[in-house]
């Protein structure tokens, strides 16, 4: 089978599964949630007074340097949020501990730090029951799609033909187009402008829209 290298991530794979005879059904994502899940989920939401229906989850972290909007820029967006009453839960792995700790700080709010604390079913269930997720073109991004998760992607130096979620209308991706795009660095050797062409009040603009309505319909 040829490589369809002009389709979308998912549609490649549900190609490559007919091509050798397997049946698909349609193309949304899923995230099996167990019971143990969603006791661990209600466990630390109990401890740390989290409410997930009324908590933002930010998620500033992504594998390559390249793929993160820099860090005063969430913390800017968590801010005002904030400001605006939500709860704001800061989520990562567990070395990604100092970046949320920098954001936390720069927020000037006392933000909820979630990073090393979940396992990955715990999370999923405290996004399902969240209400908004904004994030980089990360892992965190295809979860929160499998779980319906509202979400307002920021989409530093990645392929977002390939990886953006296809419910357009349940999650916004922000990018800037660059030539350079999709970008193998791990540090941007031109100084970054994918990152820096998206600014703040354009990713609040996006979140309050969401946040104003119900994305979940």
């Amino acid at each position: 089978m040829p490589w369809p290298d002009h389709l979308h991530e998912v549609h490649r794979y549900l190609a490559l599964l007919r091509y050798i005879g397997v049946e698909v059904g349609d193309d949304r994502l899923e995230f099996p949630i167990s019971a143990v899940d969603r006791h661990e989920a209600d466990s630390l939401a109990a401890r740390r007074g989290l409410q997930p229906e009324k908590t933002v989850f930010i998620h500033p972290g992504a594998r390559l340097a390249s793929r993160r909007w820099p860090i005063e820029r969430f913390a800017r967006v968590a801010r005002r949020l904030a400001e605006d009453g939500w709860q704001i839960a800061v989520t990562g792995s567990q070395g990604e501990a100092d970046m949320a700790h920098t954001l936390r700080a720069r927020s000037g709010h006392a933000l909820h730090d979630l990073c090393g604390a979940t396992t990955l079913g715990a999370l999923a269930s405290l996004l399902q029951r969240g209400k908004l997720l904004i994030c980089n073109d990360t892992g965190v991004s295809h979860l929160a799609a499998s779980v319906r998760l509202p979400s307002v992607v920021i989409a530093s130096g990645s392929d977002v033909a390939r990886w953006a979620p296809l419910d357009a209308a349940r999650h916004t991706v922000l990018h800037k187009p660059m030539a350079c795009r999709p970008c193998a660095y791990n540090a941007c050797p031109i100084g970054h402008p994918c990152a820096l062409g998206v600014g703040v009040e354009r990713v609040l603009n996006e979140a309050r829209r969401h946040l104003q309505g119900d994305a979940r319909q």
